[in-house]
C-alpha cells in the first residue's frame, strides 16, 4: 500500500530554511521585532529604516569582498570642523580633565599615551604630526592627530593653505567613552587652533560609519562634499558626488 503525505506550510518552511540562515523576509521581520502569527503592517518610516539598514549591510559586505581582491570602495564626506553651532553637553567631573597640545617627542607623553595606540604616536613622530590631548589622572584618555601642511586622505594628499588644518584621527580610550569627552576635546582644540590663527579645520568621515556621522551631527561638523574613493593598488580616484552650500 502506498501512503501519501501532505506537508504542512510550517513544515515546508522549516525544511526550506537551513539553521542559522533565515529567509530575507524573516530578516526584515526581525528588524521590526515581529513574531510568527498575524501582526499589523509596519509603519512606512520603520519599513524605510529596515530597508536602509539591510542595504547598508549589503554594501558593507560588498566592500569587504572587493577589498579581498585589492579594490577599495569608500564613500566619504569631506567636512569642515568647528564651523557649525552646537550645544556642548556639560562634562561630568570636568575638573579631572586637562586639554591641550602635546609634545610628541617628550618621554612623558609616551609614558601617558594609551598603550594600545603607541604605534600611532610613532607615526606622528615620523610624519611631523601634532597631537591635541585630553588628560585625566596623568593619563591621556583621548587625542586628535593634526596636520597643517597637507591633508592625507585615502591615497591622496591635498595641500593646505595658511590658516588651514586637517584632523587625521580622533581616538578615545574604551574606559573613557560615553562621557562626552570627544566632543569637549574637539571644542577645546577648535578654540586653541583659532588662537593660533587656524580657522579652517578639515576632516573626512566614512559615509557608512553611522557612529561617526552621529558624532558629526552632535558637534556641528558640516559636510562640504560627498565623494567616492575608488582604489586599485596604487591608483586612486576621488569622484565628487555632491557639493553642499557652505
Amino acid at each position: 500500500m502506498i501512503r501519501t503525505f501532505r506537508r504542512t506550510t510550517s513544515d515546508a518552511a522549516t525544511r526550506a530554511e537551513p539553521p542559522g540562515r533565515p529567509r530575507p523576509e524573516r530578516a526584515v521581520a526581525a528588524r521590526f521585532g515581529a513574531t510568527d502569527g498575524p501582526a499589523p503592517a509596519p509603519e512606512p518610516g520603520r519599513l524605510r529604516h529596515a530597508a536602509l539598514a539591510l542595504l547598508h549591510e549589503a554594501v558593507q559586505v560588498a566592500r569587504w569582498q572587493l577589498s579581498r581582491i585589492g579594490i577599495s570602495i569608500d564613500p566619504y564626506y569631506w567636512s569642515l570642523e568647528g564651523g557649525g553651532d552646537y550645544a556642548l553637553r556639560p562634562l561630568a567631573e570636568a575638573g579631572r580633565y586637562a586639554f591641550g597640545l602635546c609634545d610628541i617627542d617628550d618621554p612623558a607623553t609616551e609614558a601617558a599615551f594609551p598603550p594600545e595606540r603607541l604605534q600611532h604616536l610613532m607615526q606622528c613622530r615620523a610624519g611631523g604630526w601634532q597631537l591635541f590631548c585630553a588628560r585625566a589622572g596623568g593619563r591621556i584618555v583621548a587625542f586628535m592627530s593634526l596636520r597643517f601642511d597637507e591633508a592625507p586622505c585615502l591615497g591622496q594628499s591635498l595641500p593646505l593653505g595658511a590658516g588651514e588644518g586637517y584632523i587625521i584621527w580622533v581616538y578615545t580610550t574604551p574606559e573613557a567613552r560615553g562621557r562626552g569627552i570627544a566632543a569637549h576635546l574637539r571644542h577645546a582644540c577648535y578654540a586653541e587652533l583659532r588662537r593660533r590663527g587656524i580657522d579652517r579645520l578639515y576632516s573626512y568621515i566614512d559615509a557608512m560609519n553611522e557612529a561617526g556621522l552621529g558624532t558629526a551631527r552632535k558637534v556641528g561638523i558640516r559636510p562640504l562634499q560627498l565623494k567616492l574613493h575608488v582604489g586599485l593598488g596604487r591608483l586612486h580616484w576621488h569622484i565628487r558626488l555632491r557639493s553642499y552650500s557652505r
